[in-house]
């Protein structure tokens, strides 16, 4: 009876050394949650406590942390990497003529960054296309991080045509373009 005794406490005391180390391994190597809120408001420039965060789950294959993220009625997806906190991905877009400014002066901001926004893209791959707004369908606008470079992916019909547009948002430079018929 002794030794099966001695068994088994030699046994559960492997699995608790076992499980603190697991448990030290994720805390010292991986950003907490916590970190992962604070560094996708940061990106938004937002208020950690404006957003509210239906998942954060970690992708162990991906080393990053997925999460949905709901900020003024729209739902955002963040991969954030798990252990340096970079943004990895996101579909959320900064925008100058944003309705979500408080100042609502669209007409008269400046971009202080010297990234484009996702307007300024727009107009640029109009403007390259010798076409107005009101002319053509925006059927995309999203923001992708390639290499930690934004990339804005710009998509819209016009007479029949479809439009895809890659633009690196560090200097407005075209990266891809494809044009194909709709029928």
């Amino acid at each position: 009876m002794k030794k099966y005794l001695k068994v088994i406490l030699i046994v559960v005391g492997i699995l608790v050394l076992i499980g603190i180390g697991v448990f030290l391994y994720f805390n010292l190597t991986y950003i907490s949650k916590d970190q992962v809120r604070e560094n996708i408001a940061s990106q938004m420039n937002v208020d950690v406590s404006d957003l509210h965060f239906s998942s954060i789950d970690l992708e162990m294959d991906e080393n990053v942390y997925e999460a949905e993220v709901y900020y003024q009625n729209r739902e955002y997806e963040f991969k954030i990497d798990a252990r340096d906190g970079d943004l990895v991905y996101t579909n959320y877009v900064k925008s100058n003529n944003s309705v979500n400014n408080e100042n609502n002066n669209s007409n008269n901001e400046v971009n202080t960054n010297d990234e484009l926004t996702i307007d300024e893209a727009k107009a640029l791959v109009l403007k390259e296309n010798n076409l107005d707004e009101s002319n053509v369908i925006f059927s995309k606008l999203e923001s992708d991080y390639d290499n930690n470079m934004l990339i804005y992916d710009i998509e819209f019909i016009y007479n029949n045509t479809e439009y895809n547009y890659e633009v690196r948002a560090s200097d407005g430079q075209i990266i891809s373009f494809e044009q194909d018929s709709v029928h």
